[in-house]
């Protein structure tokens, strides 16, 4: 592998361990497990949910298409689809499932909030660590601060303002001035 392969390769780790669902597309006429197995094993894939596509569906017979199908079997993929790009045939399939997908991932109780932008998730991510700082601060001006820049993570979330009734409070309750 060369140096801009190599670099793909960990962009293509970095966004599968980040992501929700994986589609793991095989060619199905020079069908790589064993990269495909390599590729999974480098990334937590228990934990999400994995869709199998096997690609020139217009290109094999049954009795190929049932070898592929042997060979992705040692995959953690439960079911896999054939897909055709010229004729788009299982393109809908495809879609559907991972609609159905996306539809079980989403699925929430009354009053849980589903962030959709990466941005949000990190905001909400660099203000859980700041209010973990707060809860473990030893001084009430260090607690403080921390809460402060922990409502400031959520800025993308909630808007630019800062409730200074909240801050206000914490500050005129422990007497540690503005």
């Amino acid at each position: 592998l060369d140096q801009i392969e190599e670099i793909g390769i960990e962009r293509s780790l970095k966004a599968a361990r980040e992501a929700d669902l994986i589609m793991v597309v095989i060619d199905g006429q020079h069908p790589a497990i064993s990269e495909v197995a390599r590729f999974l094993s480098q990334i937590d894939h228990q934990k999400k949910q994995v869709l199998g596509v096997i690609t020139k569906k217009d290109l094999l017979n049954e009795n190929e298409r049932q070898c592929v199908l042997q060979l992705a079997a040692s995959l953690p993929v439960s079911n896999f689809t054939f897909v055709s790009s010229p004729n788009l045939d299982g393109i809908e399939e495809v879609a559907l499932e991972m609609a159905s997908m996306a539809e079980e991932k989403l699925a929430r109780k009354p009053g849980e909030v589903v962030l959709t932008q990466f941005e949000h998730v990190q905001a909400v991510n660099r203000s859980l660590e700041c209010l973990n700082q707060a809860l473990a601060a030893f001084d009430l001006v260090l607690f403080a601060t921390d809460v402060r820049y922990g409502m400031n993570e959520l800025g993308p979330l909630i808007g630019e303002t800062l409730p200074d009734d909240v801050l206000g409070k914490i500050f005129s309750d422990f007497c540690i001035g503005k």
